[in-house]
């Protein structure tokens, strides 16, 4: 049979290693040529394989032909070697494994693979792996410090961050939570140095869902610190207005509804999108005045309504020989603090049977007057209101009064008409029955 030829023809190079002979042996195999203990005509104890140019390929313990025990092995091809536990020609149990680019892991083997707990050390990079290691993945408890200087310490899968984690960037910062992929997906919650902290869910490394976001930073100091903040985002708009959130996230912005609490003392409860206002929403102001209606791309914009709780207006009824364009008054008596007096003014296109109260505002008033009528002063809708205290109800756009609508002052006198840009509008002839929101 040809294994028994070949057996035979080993046998025949066998040569003494010493004098007297003995265990020590030499015989040439198809790898190289063995120097070393044999027993029944197997590599058997201690010795070594060299190439037949003498480069040595391993030295150590050998049992039944293979690498069996404590062992160094080189690779002449790759530069790399080991040198640790070996069971049947596999790396088992300890050992240090060194690449030629410097690459270097110490720890468990299993059957030729990293296995069980080891340390993993990149030289280009200088990142340090320690942990836990299955089938030469690291898998399961472990640290990584990476080249950024990040610190992950957790779960790892298949060499990545996957399951309860935590993770410490460079600047301080801190995440703490679940991780899919190296990405943070699910509950976690992240820490700036500041105290500034999120806590919610996370989708694709992303605030996403529900959370929390609490700034640390009072009003004086987020102005100060305005422009580190944005840096510390990128484009986060939200972190130049909004003090705390709690709501919805997507994406990494303030999305869905939710409620805030601003740096200049109002809370806004409601829908957004992309880190603005955008939908319904609830306005409180710090001076306790509110809105509650219609938003878009974070101004008051639609049908809502604004009002200040020092005193209830109620609503306008509108009366059967009203004009448009007019000023009348209620029966309510006029406030004695309010001794002034509307003029009237040119008429303006008729509103609609049923118009929507869109918006109201409410102020309180000082005791001057104010000249409405067509030859006065081109006051906005908004110092009206500061000056003399009421209520504005009708169209609003771009956070201004724009539309046909109705002003109340607080002695019961309003005017009803058309406004343009926050502004009363005042039509150059009283024919304007069919005349649009044009620019005075």
């Amino acid at each position: 049979m040809p294994k028994k030829k070949d057996k035979l023809k080993d046998q025949d190079h066998w040569e003494p290693v010493s004098p007297g002979g003995g265990s020590w042996r030499q015989k040439e195999y198809n790898e190289g040529i063995y120097t070393g203990q044999m027993k029944r005509g197997s590599r058997d104890g201690t010795g070594t394989l060299r190439e037949r140019n003498g480069v040595i390929l391993y030295e150590g313990d050998w049992k039944d032909d293979k690498p069996h025990g404590y062992g160094k092995k080189y690779f002449p091809r790759t530069h790399d070697r080991h040198e640790g536990s070996y069971s049947r020609g596999d790396r088992h149990g300890l050992g240090i494994y060194l690449w030629a680019n410097g690459d270097r892991y110490s720890g468990d083997w299993d059957t030729g693979l990293m296995h069980g707990r080891g340390r993993f050390e990149w030289a280009a990079s200088g990142e340090v792996y320690n942990g836990h290691w299955v089938k030469g993945k690291m898998t399961g408890e472990g640290i990584k410090v990476q080249s950024d200087g990040c610190r992950l310490q957790g779960a790892f899968l298949g060499g990545e961050l996957h399951g309860w984690a935590e993770k410490i960037f460079a600047g301080g910062d801190r995440y703490t939570g679940y991780f899919k992929n190296n990405s943070r997906e699910g509950y976690g919650e992240y820490v700036w140095t500041d105290g500034s902290r999120y806590r919610g869910q996370w989708h694709n490394d992303l605030t996403h869902g529900r959370g929390e976001l609490v700034t640390a930073l009072d009003r004086v100091s987020a102005e100060r610190d305005r422009d580190r903040l944005r840096h510390r985002r990128g484009d986060s708009s939200w972190l130049d207005s909004v003090l705390s959130y709690n709501g919805e996230f997507a994406c990494g912005r303030l999305h869905g509804y939710g409620t805030a609490q601003m740096f200049d003392g109002s809370t806004y409860t409601g829908e957004w999108r992309e880190d603005r206002f955008e939908g319904w929403g609830k306005l409180r102001y710090a001076d306790q005045s509110e809105y509650e209606g219609d938003l878009h791309q974070g101004l008051r914009h639609g049908q809502g309504q604004l009002q200040h709780h020092m005193q209830f207006i109620p609503p306008l009824e509108e009366e059967d020989n009203m004009t448009d364009g007019s000023v009348t008054s209620t029966s309510t008596p006029p406030h004695p603090l309010f001794p002034g007096h509307l003029t009237a003014v040119q008429a303006a296109p008729p509103l609609p049977p049923t118009m929507p109260a869109a918006l109201a505002i409410q102020f309180e008033p000082p005791l001057e007057e104010l000249d409405l009528s067509p030859q006065g002063p081109a006051v906005s809708v908004e110092d009206v209101l500061h000056t003399w205290g009421g209520i504005y109800i009708g169209d609003w756009e771009q956070d201004r009064p724009h539309g046909r609508g109705t002003l109340q002052l607080r002695n019961g006198q309003f005017y009803q008409g058309t406004f343009f840009q926050g502004r009363i509008h005042h039509h150059p002839s009283t024919d304007s029955a069919n005349a649009g929101v044009q620019p005075p």
